[in-house]
């Protein structure tokens, strides 16, 4: 999914035409045909007025696609870790391994995409 089918995305999301949707961020009807055709990429001015308009879409899905919480970034669509309720991430990250595998997890290593990283060690 790219920036202009999430932003087609909030526009259905929201019951709103294409027109309307302008008109409630204050751009040019022209600018979301351009942008939804794919012709244009909108700049930072236009998705700032995005996340004025409508605080509750995440920042980081509307830009890359991926939402970013403090120890997870996963896209809207891979719940595989995030729907293990009652489960912790090492948890999860263990469960799925030993579908695939008779091996023992000895620790995860979560690498982010801005450097950092954080060692996870599964369930005892």
């Amino acid at each position: 999914m790219n920036i202009s089918d999430r932003i087609a995305s909030i526009i259905k999301s929201q019951g709103l035409t294409n027109a309307a949707f302008a008109d409630s961020i204050g751009v040019q009807r022209s600018n979301i045909s351009h942008i939804l055709s794919g012709r244009s990429k909108p700049g930072l001015e236009f998705l700032q007025k995005v996340l004025q308009k409508y605080p509750r879409v995440n920042a980081s899905w509307l830009v890359t696609g991926s939402v970013r919480s403090e120890h997870t970034e996963t896209t809207p669509h891979e719940s595989d870790m995030k729907s293990n309720k009652g489960h912790s991430n090492s948890e999860a990250m263990e469960k799925n391994v030993k579908k695939n595998t008779d091996k023992q997890v000895d620790y995860f290593l979560c690498v982010y995409k801005d450097g950092t990283f954080e060692k996870l060690l599964p369930s005892v």
